[in-house]
């Protein structure tokens, strides 16, 4: 599992930060198939999770990628866990569960 956080521009929207990561996908991820796209919720804030596949453009190999992303505190947290395609159905909760534990803490004091 890998999380980037990165400050979020003023006025940018969840659907935008969405959208901008899939474009992004294309660049590490070719082919690749968006499985599933869904509007959840993350530590409290409104998220996307995104569900593909396709060949890891390093690698090479073919992956099945959950992709969580949220806006919070001024920032946007994209959660990403990649595994193998036949090994999904056995990660999927343990997945879930992750993401499900997550909190977000207010930094302002």
């Amino acid at each position: 599992m890998n999380i980037v956080v990165q400050p979020i521009a003023a006025g940018k929207t969840l659907d935008a930060a969405t959208e901008s990561n899939k474009g992004m996908i294309h660049e590490a991820v070719n082919p690749f198939q968006m499985v599933s796209e869904e509007k959840i919720e993350l530590g409290g804030q409104p998220a996307r999770k995104l569900i593909y596949t396709g060949h890891d453009v390093n690698s090479k190999m073919e992956v099945k990628t959950v992709e969580a992303i949220v806006i919070a505190n001024v920032r946007q947290y994209t959660i990403t866990y990649i595994t193998l395609p036949d090994r999904y159905p056995k990660e999927s909760a343990m997945i879930e569960s992750i993401l499900g534990s997550l909190q977000f803490i207010s930094d302002k004091k």
